[in-house]
């Protein structure tokens, strides 16, 4: 039985919020370090798998009607590091029926094209439309992919060196690189984290 999610309990989404946020700092200040360090540079899908999604056919009724299943797309980010509401819905025939998998609670989404570089978590099963990636570790926590690829979109739009971010595609994605001894940092300041103490 699946465990209910908690999106009424403040406290729990602060501390998500506030674990996220301690993360974020210390990877900027890794990150910045690991330049000088010289220590092995990983290609993201060494680090990540990168995953796609896809649209069930608009016009068969069968595949959203009274659908259970949120559908997210770039319209779906907010202000929030977890997405718990999608606009749109599917159906189990839906997601049976487009080119992308049921995404499990934690899985990073990355928004590729219309909202283009902005990231969330899935904070319930969902799918996804073809408009966006999605990312899991390997072998590393959630809480650190999606850091990681907070990251890489900065380097994205530094490279872009001012013209239209228009839109992120797996090319980009897959010469985009980390530096293992930041994954290893982050880590083990993560486990810290959930066991409670800073």
């Amino acid at each position: 039985m699946q465990r209910p999610i908690r999106t009424d309990n403040k406290r729990y989404k602060k501390t998500h919020s506030l674990i996220n946020d301690y993360l974020a700092n210390l990877l900027d200040t890794a990150f910045a370090n690991a330049v000088k360090s010289g220590s092995k540079e990983l290609r993201l899908p060494e680090a990540v798998d990168i995953l796609s999604g896809g649209t069930p056919k608009t016009k068969n009724v069968e595949y959203w009607e009274d659908g259970k299943i949120p559908f997210f797309t770039p319209r779906d980010v907010t202000n929030s590091v977890y997405t718990l509401t999608t606009e749109k819905h599917i159906t189990d025939v839906g997601l049976n029926n487009c080119n992308s998998e049921l995404y499990p609670v934690d899985t990073v989404f990355l928004t590729a094209r219309g909202t283009v570089g902005k990231v969330a978590i899935a904070g319930r099963p969902m799918a996804m439309n073809q408009s966006c990636f999605a990312f899991r570790g390997n072998g590393i926590p959630q809480s650190i992919v999606f850091q990681i690829i907070k990251n890489a979109v900065k380097s994205l739009r530094a490279k872009a060196n001012g013209a239209t971010f228009a839109a992120i595609n797996t090319r980009d994605l897959k010469i985009e690189t980390v530096k293992s001894h930041v994954i290893r940092r982050l880590h083990i300041r993560a486990k810290t984290l959930q066991n409670g103490s800073i």
